[in-house]
């Protein structure tokens, strides 16, 4: 790490010497241009902080007092003054103005310093350089991240996916309509879906299936109110956390996790699921009972080939639930406007299962309800569910996490772990389809 500061170091000095151009003496009322960096140099530490400009261009030309008309700006007047007497005088134009606004300032030096680490290719474009959590805003969180890594203290810098990514997306977050790169969104997704403590393979897989998720609501020309492709809720599009909830969750992991996402987002970048040439409808949850669902089983889909039941490696999760029969009673009342009395709660069964013990239906009180239904009104993790009763409480077992239709993460985590590549899990997950572009596809 102190030689990488000391590379840093020396390629701002070579910077600097290539952007500084002191003039030649002139006479007095003469003028000609100073090009160079001012005191804000400091930020970079090739003067010391604090430094004053007097001192600074002191350093430059020699003895003298030194004053500007206007202020660290391109066209100032810069004049140099000996015993009160001006001697000569300068128009200022800063070179360091990198983002073209006039002046040099904080996000010069921001700019500077994403050149200097790698995080930016300047190529004149205005970008939005020195953002390095890739939040859209340069902000102090950035300048320290960075500083940070200057000074060793930091191994992993996040790269900021805006400054190369040119797909955007429109993203209906807490109900306002945002737009934002594709890739930032798909690392968002990424990071609320999946814990980032996963392997690398099990998180490129879910970064291809946030993505393909996003591209088949476009594709089927599906939007929000607000006109977004997509919305920041699980139970409707898919989960996206902001950076500030990341920073909370994550707390002092947050670059090393970070750093994590973004890796699998940048290895899958613009990969999505197709079949038969046309963007993939994707599923995804939380773990199965051993198997996966066909999707006709769960949701109001027609069957599809590649969201069928396959098996799934990981260890079941398993979670109970215990309902006094008042509660329900009450449950039931809610959801399905059924009072079962003491003697129909005792008298309740299974109707029917899938190939993969999924719940078809339950009676209750004579009704047959969906499993599915049954399963959220009683608050059950999945369709998966047995029940004895004692006393008079109802004590469920429940067998997995989620829908059951597509992905497991906790499967993909399993397969990732026994060797298995992103590209492997999808498609065993999801048998005939391929990774297509989805550039192709966005407006």
């Amino acid at each position: 790490m102190r030689g990488i500061r000391r590379v840093c170091l020396l390629l701002a000095l070579l910077l600097t010497l290539a952007c500084l151009r002191v003039p030649a003496k002139a006479a007095s009322g003469i003028s000609s241009e100073v090009y160079g960096f001012l005191p804000e140099a400091g930020f970079l530490g090739l003067v010391a902080p604090g430094t004053t400009e007097e001192a600074f261009f002191a350093a430059l030309q020699g003895e003298g007092e030194f004053s500007l008309s206007s202020g660290v700006a391109t066209g100032s007047v810069l004049t140099r003054s000996v015993d009160g007497q001006a001697q000569e005088s300068w128009t200022l134009a800063v070179l360091a103005d990198l983002n073209g606004d006039g002046v040099f300032s904080v996000s010069d030096m921001l700019m500077v310093k994403s050149l200097l680490l790698g995080l930016l290719t300047f190529d004149g474009a205005q970008k939005k350089a020195g953002d390095v959590n890739g939040d859209g805003a340069v902000t102090i969180t950035d300048f320290l991240q960075m500083k940070s890594c200057l000074l060793g203290l930091s191994s992993l810098v996040p790269r900021p996916l805006e400054a190369k990514d040119e797909l955007y997306i429109t993203v209906s977050v807490s109900g306002e309509a945002v737009r934002m790169p594709l890739e930032t969104y798909v690392a968002l997704c990424v990071a609320a879906e999946m814990p980032a403590s996963y392997p690398l393979e099990a998180l490129k897989a879910q970064a291809v299936c946030a993505r393909s998720v996003a591209l088949y609501r476009i594709h089927t020309g599906v939007t929000h109110a607000n006109g977004a492709a997509v919305c920041d809720n699980s139970g409707h599009c898919q989960a996206m956390r902001t950076e500030e909830k990341l920073r909370e969750t994550w707390g002092r992991d947050y670059d090393k996790y970070w750093g994590i996402v973004t890796r699998a987002v940048e290895e899958t970048k613009g990969q999505i699921l197709m079949f038969e040439d046309s963007p993939a409808q994707v599923f995804y949850f939380s773990s199965a009972n051993g198997m996966t669902e066909n999707v006709e089983k769960v949701f109001t889909e027609k069957p599809r080939p590649y969201l069928v039941s396959v098996p799934s490696p990981e260890e079941p999760d398993l979670s109970t639930v215990t309902l006094t029969f008042d509660e329900f009673r009450e449950n039931m009342k809610i959801k399905f406007d059924l009072e079962p009395t003491d003697e129909e709660i005792r008298a309740m069964e299974v109707v029917s299962r899938t190939e993969s013990d999924r719940v078809i239906s339950v009676r209750v009180a004579g009704v047959e309800v969906s499993g599915v239904a049954f399963r959220h009104g009683n608050g059950l993790r999945s369709t998966d569910f047995t029940w004895e009763i004692v006393d008079n409480t109802l004590v469920f077992t429940v067998y997995g996490f989620g829908h059951g239709v597509g992905m497991s993460q906790k499967g993909a985590r399993a397969m990732a772990l026994e060797g298995s590549t992103g590209t492997e899990i999808l498609a065993h997950y999801y048998p005939g389809t391929t990774l297509g572009d989805c550039e192709a596809y966005l407006p």
